[in-house]
């Protein structure tokens, strides 16, 4: 199992997107799991540099 390297608590979306700065991540493979309104989804994310 992998290690948290982003959390943040999101109050409201502009126009239903989230903007996440990667630029301090190492290019690689991550899962995103975002939570809302009860529900959950779950992505691969591939960052590349």
């Amino acid at each position: 199992m992998g290690r948290v390297v982003y959390k943040n608590d999101f109050t409201a979306a502009n126009n239903n997107k989230l903007t996440i700065s990667a630029a301090d991540l190492p290019a690689g493979t991550y899962a995103a799991t975002i939570y809302f309104d009860g529900n959950m989804i779950a992505e691969k994310i591939t960052i590349a540099k």
